[in-house]
């Protein structure tokens, strides 16, 4: 099934090693990780077997760093993925 090639979904792809070495992709990666890693429009969910008081430790400790830079989500629905023409 392919994606309407007006939404944002149709850029989405899979990669792999090969695709990661191109000229390139690290930037390309380090722009997109400073442009869209932002805590607010991040959740979290942790479980473990450990003690509550221990995970929460853990959580504040690694977690707490990630800065909320305001990301605003874009719609991907508009133009709509997938239609009755490519379903």
């Amino acid at each position: 099934m392919m994606s309407n090639e007006g939404s944002p979904m149709h850029k989405f792809q899979c990669g792999n090693k090969k695709s990661l070495e191109q000229e390139g992709m690290r930037d390309s990666l380090l722009a997109f990780h400073k442009k869209w890693y932002s805590s607010n429009i991040m959740t979290f969910v942790c479980t473990g077997k450990a003690a509550l008081a221990d995970q929460e430790k853990w959580v504040r400790e690694y977690f707490s760093p990630i800065k909320n830079i305001n990301v605003e989500v874009p719609d991907c629905n508009s133009p709509p993925a997938y239609t009755a023409d490519n379903t």
